[in-house]
């Protein structure tokens, strides 16, 4: 079949139709299961999709299941047929408002013939779970999220045709994401959606700090703290095209500079971003995750902390170990949460989920037929010694309560003495930040004692996983991550291990006590007396108890 635009004479069209030996037509129907869009969208266009959704949830069905399995339907039908659609297009408010009449039609049993009470408005049922709602997902943001996806892949330099097309045709050499961008009033509804979903993923994106060439300090989002420019002190000197590389002075932060800029408890979150030493490039990282990969999960997210709903330990109660038909009616029936709904002066008690769990625990017991013990297994732990010729690196993080962070560290010959140590006062940040830190502390050390041969042993599983295996091309931690893998090459034998805090005792009390110095560094080339016992305890081989909890049948 032939499509001609409707600008093209009926004459002109029969012969290319002659020529082709195809038939006119004015619908190109559809392929891969998307509709060949040569018109204007509208609540027409996906009307299949629609009917699609309306098969799978027919009211009949309603009848035979209970909530917990109406609501379990709903997101496994939601969570399939829209989604093909919502990748590349972004549907019509209409047919988004019809997908969510027929989800809540169907969790409350509505028919055409009856309709049933509904036992709390959409708003609610539609939070997330932490935030005591039951997690439905509203069709017109998941749209959204799903497109932001689209928009992730093309900020990444995606390799594939239909990216380059669209930069060529669209970007030129500009960005989607400028705050200025206008895209052409002749594009193609694809790019629509594609625009749509980049305004969602720049609320998301931020820099990841390499060598500080390419962002910028003042107006670009590259702190936890946000805008920078939102928080100078009066009478800061405030230069928005000024990069992060300008508040630098011989490879670190030159805090005299910052502390003239901005509050003292932000200095603190900037003085714990780590710096390239590598020559590494800035690069743009997805906010929303811990991996700095996209995820259209955190996407959705994103969009409900617009909603600024009030949090609630309303998740406690899906991981109960009961039925989910009662984890539902917790989530909705609590008379508690209708109290919530209908008096605005309401708040809840303090101990509000006890008679929840106190019902659950008695459901449990009344029908639990083979209940699981825990058994609780102890093993004798201690610290290991190096080979003869091989050095030990130990090293630990820690975070107060108040959000400060620091590190400590100890090396050790085969022997077990004291060969190096520190503490180091790092500023405000997360505790894997800390055990970075305190890692490229230690290794930064060994280095300077010329150590040949270092094997290196810290207590958290995810910092050693992500020095071993993990791809850093995105990851917030890449910079001191990298840092320390270039650092590691200059060693003749250099190994990294993950080891249980038992056997890290030395280090843990370094880093706990390492957030009452001063900002900085300290070194010691001697033991501090707060360590003496427990460094004898490792040279003498003294076992530490760890309790180890399985289950068995009863």
């Amino acid at each position: 079949m032939v499509y001609c635009s409707p600008n093209v004479s009926s004459d002109l069209a029969n012969r290319i139709s002659s020529i082709c030996g195809s038939p006119i037509t004015e619908d190109l129907g559809v392929y891969l299961g998307m509709p060949l869009i040569h018109s204007r969208v509208s609540a027409a266009t996906y009307a299949n999709l629609v009917d699609k959704v309306q098969t799978r949830l027919a009211s009949w069905k309603s009848k035979t299941l209970n909530m917990a399995g109406r609501l379990t339907l709903i997101q496994s039908v939601t969570s399939s047929i829209p989604i093909y659609a919502m990748q590349t297009a972004k549907l019509p408010v209409h047919t988004c408002e019809r997908l969510d009449r027929l989800n809540r039609n169907f969790l409350w049993g509505d028919s055409d013939q009856k309709k049933k009470v509904h036992l709390t408005n959409w708003d609610m049922v539609c939070r997330p779970k932490c935030f005591g709602g039951l997690g439905i997902k509203r069709s017109a943001d998941m749209n959204r999220a799903m497109l932001a996806k689209a928009s992730w892949r093309m900020a990444q330099g995606d390799n594939g045709l239909w990216n380059k097309i669209y930069q060529q045709k669209y970007l030129h050499s500009s960005s989607m994401f400028q705050d200025n961008y206008k895209k052409p009033s002749n594009c193609s509804p694809t790019w629509t959606a594609i625009v749509s979903g980049a305004s969602l993923l720049n609320k998301g994106m931020r820099w990841r700090i390499g060598n500080g060439c390419t962002a910028k300090f003042w107006s670009d989002k590259w702190s936890p703290c946000g805008i920078l420019s939102d928080l100078a002190l009066i009478g800061a000197n405030i230069d928005l095209h000024a990069t992060v590389s300008e508040f630098w002075i011989e490879g670190s932060w030159n805090l005299p500079l910052l502390y003239l800029s901005l509050p003292p408890e932000v200095v603190d979150i900037i003085s714990a971003i780590p710096i390239s030493q590598c020559d590494l490039q800035d690069k743009i990282i997805w906010g929303g995750t811990s991996s700095g990969v996209f995820s259209v999960k955190s996407a959705y997210r994103l969009l409900c902390d617009d909603y600024d709903f009030q949090s609630y330990p309303w998740l406690k109660n899906w991981s109960l170990n009961i039925p989910p038909s009662l984890k539902s009616f917790y989530g909705l029936l609590s008379p508690w949460r209708c109290k919530c709904i209908f008096e605005e002066r309401f708040r809840y008690p303090y101990n509000f989920t006890d008679v929840i769990l106190n019902y659950a625990a008695e459901w449990t017991k009344a029908s639990a037929k083979h209940k699981m013990q825990r058994v609780e297994q102890v093993k004798a732990l201690s610290w290991i010694k190096p080979v003869l010729g091989v050095h030990k690196l130990n090293v630990d993080g820690s975070r107060t309560r108040a959000g400060d962070i620091g590190a400590g560290g100890i090396i050790r010959d085969s022997s077990g003495c004291w060969c190096g140590g520190f503490m180091v006062n790092i500023g405000a940040g997360e505790v894997l930040q800390a055990e970075a830190w305190g890692l490229f502390y230690g290794i930064q050390l060994a280095l300077s004692m010329k150590i040949p041969k270092l094997e290196t042993e810290s207590d958290s599983d995810v910092l050693v996983n992500l020095l071993q295996n993990s791809d850093m091309d995105v990851h917030p931690l890449g910079t001191i991550v990298l840092n320390c893998r270039a650092m590691m090459q200059h060693f003749d034998f250099v190994q990294i291990k993950h080891i249980h805090r038992e056997r890290n005792m030395v280090a843990d009390l370094l880093a706990k006590n390492s957030t009452l110095n001063a900002k900085g560094i300290c070194i010691f080339n001697e033991p501090p007396d707060l360590v003496t016992n427990a460094l004898l305890d490792d040279i003498v081989g003294v076992t530490r108890c760890r309790t180890v909890n399985t289950s068995s049948a009863g």
